[in-house]
């Protein structure tokens, strides 16, 4: 697959040719891209459209999120992994789930996933964190607060907030609401 760089004028700054289609793109600290692909790579691109370094996983990835040194990768089959700013593997988990797409990642670098059987999973750089929390059915966005909250909702316009123990609070605590009562 193609990825094209356009300049405020809409003519092209740069194009990369990477080894699959890209599934996700996140903007660095630094202005540079981390783009994810179907056929599992992961890839560090700078402002300048020069690759610094790509990543091989054996599946496809979800969107890479930013965190203060590197970036955070999660695979469709389950493999989290984070990559120092440099491209080495600061730390590398597999949940043996498939993963739908990453929910939420602290400042402490715990990552929050949710799986394709609609499961919260907990993943940090000692792997998994207590035992994965049933949703009531798979969700369509999610909002984390500074204390630790997480709010999923879904199609149905239900929502759950969860405790996501990533500040001291009692884990995987939920609560539900059903919204297709308000007018």
């Amino acid at each position: 697959g193609n990825l094209y760089a356009f300049d405020r004028s809409g003519r092209i700054s740069w194009n990369v040719v990477l080894a699959g289609v890209p599934t996700q793109v996140s903007i660095g600290r630094d202005g540079g891209l981390f783009v994810g692909t179907e056929y599992g790579t992961l890839v560090a691109i700078e402002e300048t459209g020069r690759v610094a370094w790509d990543y091989l996983e054996s599946s496809s990835f979800l969107a890479p999120v930013c965190v203060e040194d590197g970036v955070i990768g999660a695979t469709k089959s389950g493999v989290v992994v984070k990559l120092n700013t440099n491209g080495d593997i600061a730390w590398r988990f597999d949940t043996a789930q498939p993963i739908a797409r990453i929910v939420a990642v602290d400042m402490r670098e715990t990552v929050l996933l949710e799986t394709t059987d609609a499961k919260l999973v907990r993943v940090d750089a000692g792997g998994l964190l207590g035992e994965p929390s049933a949703l009531i059915e798979k969700s369509s966005g999610a909002v984390l607060s500074n204390d630790g909250i997480v709010v999923l909702g879904n199609s149905n316009w239900r929502f759950a907030a969860f405790y996501t123990g990533f500040l001291p609070a009692p884990a995987w605590s939920r609560v539900g609401y059903d919204a297709t009562h308000i007018s």
